[in-house]
């Protein structure tokens, strides 16, 4: 912008360098320099830098959305709402399944950070669009101005892919899976973790 005012108020001579400039600056190519003390943290930084220059092309293209899940977790409250406009019961239950489905990512999020993920996909419904639990933080509050953030694009192919993966399934004869065995003694272990936690609930959900 700077660039342009000169140009226009600039002499003959200086035009022609400035509109050189401006040129340069079109096609310009920069260089990220990465440094790390062994291979495999130098091909962690260099995964990590693509993953972020792909999600600011997908930003660019089509926009952000609130991330943690917290995009999905606002949808959730329409379900009642997506449910009437639909006419057959299985079409309802279809419904109720892509409700339980896109909850898991703000759980899930909300587990691996040491909290009660049902608990905050919950209270994560409630709040106004753009605000969520952020797990780096621990607190719920403005995704976007915190930088939490995901390219529209990638929340809308995550659930694109996964009900193309889930037809797949449901048009398949057999499915080979691996077999989880519970012995008795840890399930009633990871029954009595629940015990107990009574009115403190919401201090686990932070």
């Amino acid at each position: 912008m700077q660039l342009k005012e000169k140009l226009d108020a600039g002499k003959e001579f200086e035009a022609q360098r400035i509109e050189q400039r401006i040129n340069k600056l079109r096609g310009i190519v920069a260089r990220i320099l990465l440094g790390a003390a062994t291979e495999v943290e130098m091909e962690d930084k260099k995964l990590r830098y693509e993953d972020a220059i792909n999600a600011l092309k997908g930003a660019i293209a089509e926009g952000m959305v609130p991330g943690g899940g917290s995009a999905y977790a606002y949808i959730m409250r329409y379900a009642e709402e997506f449910k009437a406009e639909l006419p057959e019961e299985e079409e309802k239950l279809g419904v109720d399944i892509i409700m339980h489905a896109i909850g898991a990512p703000c759980t899930q999020i909300a587990d691996n950070a040491g909290v009660l993920g049902a608990m905050v996909l919950e209270k994560t419904k409630e709040l106004e669009w753009g605000h969520g639990f952020n797990a780096a933080t621990l607190k719920y509050e403005n995704l976007l101005e915190a930088g939490v953030c995901d390219p529209a694009s990638v929340t809308t192919w995550a659930l694109d892919n996964a009900a193309s993966i889930s037809a797949s399934l449901l048009n398949t004869e057999a499915i080979v899976s691996e077999q989880t065995v519970f012995d008795a003694t840890d399930l009633m272990q990871e029954q009595d973790v629940g015990v107990g936690i009574g009115s403190k609930a919401a201090d686990y959900a932070w």
